[in-house]
């Protein structure tokens, strides 16, 4: 199964992004408010500079920062790990594990058209797995090829 598979089953949704300039409690508020752990930082023409990711806030925050008073540039993760659609669950499930990210911006063309999560990577390997079985099933009992659901 492709990275575009998982794309496809989260619809149309927008990346969620923020300018470098926002502090982070802006991106603590954006994070919340749409309910997700990572937002593309870019820049003014939508053009991708790094992902900050909720663990990046929590990290600044312990070490006494005020949040109001720190940019989201300063903290961001500019050097992104990033997938294509064209690219196997399997492939971005090891660069998450090899690289401890929940997160994935998938890229293509040179733009960010979606982010995965590892949840997102878990869910569709399960379903994939679930799929195989039953098929493997049919084989074994030997519906594979009739009409016996």
């Amino acid at each position: 199964m492709k990275v575009a598979a998982i794309l496809s089953a989260k619809g149309k949704k927008g990346v969620v992004s923020i300018s470098p300039n926002a502090s982070l409690m802006d991106a603590a508020k954006s994070l919340c408010e749409h309910n997700i752990g990572a937002l593309l930082v870019s820049d003014s023409n939508g053009g991708p500079l790094g992902i900050i990711s909720e663990r990046d806030i929590i990290r600044k925050c312990a070490s006494g920062a005020a949040l109001g008073d720190v940019e989201v540039g300063g903290v961001m993760t500019s050097d992104m790990l990033v997938v294509t659609p064209q690219d196997t669950l399997e492939t971005a499930s090891g660069v998450m594990a090899r690289h401890h990210i929940r997160h994935l911006p998938v890229v293509d063309g040179g733009r960010v058209v979606g982010m995965i999560t590892v949840r997102d990577v878990v869910e569709a390997l399960d379903e994939e797995k679930d799929i195989r079985i039953r098929h493997l099933g049919d084989v074994v009992g030997g519906t594979y090829g009739s009409d016996v659901f």
